[in-house]
């Protein structure tokens, strides 16, 4: 298989406690075979991402992210409980989720240089509206949001939703109907 896929500057290090970090100091070599296995699903993870994030920036931040990790718990894979494919896409949903809250946790600027403040280039939106809606689906339990959001936003089936979460169709229909009923039972009350 063709390498390159894999960020070429992944590099880790030892941070004490049984850790691994991202470092420029200390490279360790990625085994060929898992290279291959991560190449093989790279096409299929990087779409993944960029739909999520909406950004390539931000999409190819997650799947180096998502290697790092990889590479880190490689010793967790079980082909006994999943395919490589459910493992990696697991592991690349919460490497974006965590970078989605490390974004929020991050000051925004909110002008330029010079102080002067920077025009939105997207098309206005009632921000109350936005609120409103974050902050009804930020009451939703973690799994019941990122259900919905991969059901209504993302446009994956059940299935998919199913194969890379890890958990069984069933229980994808009930956590996508609390989320649902969640919402509905919010919108009366408001």
């Amino acid at each position: 298989m063709g390498r390159g896929i894999i960020p070429t500057n992944l590099q880790l290090r030892e941070t004490g406690a049984g850790k691994t970090g991202i470092s420029i100091t200390e490279r360790v070599p990625i085994d060929p075979a898992f290279e291959d296995l991560l190449t093989a699903v790279a096409p299929r993870v990087q779409t993944f991402l960029a739909r999520l994030a909406g950004h390539l920036g931000d999409a190819d931040d997650a799947w180096q992210e998502c290697c790092a990790r990889a590479w880190r718990s490689r010793a967790t894979f079980d082909p006994a409980r999943g395919t490589f494919d459910s493992w990696i896409m697991r592991i690349a949903f919460t490497s974006y989720l965590d970078q989605r809250e490390a974004a929020k946790r991050a000051p925004v600027p909110l002008g330029d240089d010079d102080g002067r403040l920077i025009a939105s280039k997207s098309a206005p939106v009632d921000a109350s509206l936005v609120d409103e809606l974050e902050a009804r689906l930020g009451e939703l339990p973690r799994i019941q949001r990122d259900v919905l959001l991969r059901f209504h936003r993302d446009g994956y089936s059940i299935a998919e939703i199913a194969r890379t979460t890890g958990l069984k169709t069933g229980t994808v229909k009930s956590h996508l109907h609390r989320a649902r009923e969640r919402l509905r039972a919010r919108r009366w009350e408001a």
